[in-house]
């Protein structure tokens, strides 16, 4: 049996931001020594664990939201927090899992996307 690892590589994906937004999440990589792998216009096929590595695999249209995907271990939180301090705000965000990495860019937008709808909802319900 093949076991299951994440790469090693610290590293986020981002996809869907501006210029300026790009420059400060890569300055913001460089703090935390992690590579970004800006998405291309046809990584919506692309696996994560592909991406992770700097290589792309576009053959698919990118559903077009601002997103990242981070391979950061435990500085996560912290690496979004300094994106906060530098006026970035990103509502889709996930951690890459094991099974996540085999996931295409499109299927972890998806579900990001109806995961914020329904915690959106959920919290305009509780007030």
């Amino acid at each position: 049996m093949k076991a299951r690892t994440l790469p090693l590589v610290s590293a986020v994906i981002a996809g869907g931001f501006d210029e300026q937004k790009t420059n400060t999440i890569k300055d913001v990589c460089t703090r935390f020594g992690a590579k970004l792998t800006a998405v291309q216009d046809t990584d919506g096929g692309s696996r994560i664990k592909t991406l992770l590595t700097g290589r792309h695999e576009g053959n698919e249209p990118l559903i077009k939201e601002e997103f990242l995907i981070m391979n950061l271990g435990a500085g996560a939180s912290a690496f979004i927090d300094a994106l906060k301090d530098k006026g970035v705000i990103v509502p889709l965000k996930a951690v890459v899992t094991l099974t996540s990495q085999e996931w295409t860019v499109n299927q972890l937008v998806t579900e990001l996307k109806e995961e914020h709808r329904i915690f959106s909802e959920g919290r305009a319900h509780n007030g």
